[in-house]
C-alpha cells in the first residue's frame, strides 16, 4: 500500500488544468495570456538557440487563438521510471 494515502495521480495535462494557478498565477489576470504566450515562444527560440529548429511562426486568428509553431522536435514527454517508482511509492534505484 502507498503510503501517499489521498493523494489523486493526474495525468499530466489534467494537473494543469485543475492547478492552472500554480503555473501561471491568478487565471483571471490578462497577464496570464501573455506569459503563455511568451513561455511557448521561449521554448521555440530554445530549440533555435540549440540548433535544433531552423523556423518559427506566430499565428494570431480571428477567434483571438496564438499559435506558436517551430519545426523542431518537440517537448520530451516521456517520463523517468524513478519518478513513476516515487508516484507509486516504491523505492527509487
Amino acid at each position: 500500500m502507498s503510503k501517499f494515502v489521498g493523494i489523486e495521480v493526474l495525468p499530466f495535462a489534467e494537473a494543469i488544468r485543475r492547478n492552472a494557478k500554480m503555473y501561471v498565477g491568478p487565471v483571471d489576470s490578462p497577464d496570464v495570456l501573455n506569459l503563455l504566450i511568451q513561455e511557448a515562444l521561449c521554448l521555440s527560440l530554445d530549440e533555435v538557440a540549440s540548433g535544433r529548429c531552423t523556423q518559427i511562426s506566430v499565428t494570431v486568428g480571428d477567434d483571438h487563438r496564438v499559435i506558436v509553431r517551430d519545426n523542431g522536435p518537440g517537448i520530451d514527454m516521456t517520463i523517468d521510471r524513478s519518478i513513476w517508482r516515487a508516484i507509486r511509492g516504491q523505492p527509487v534505484y
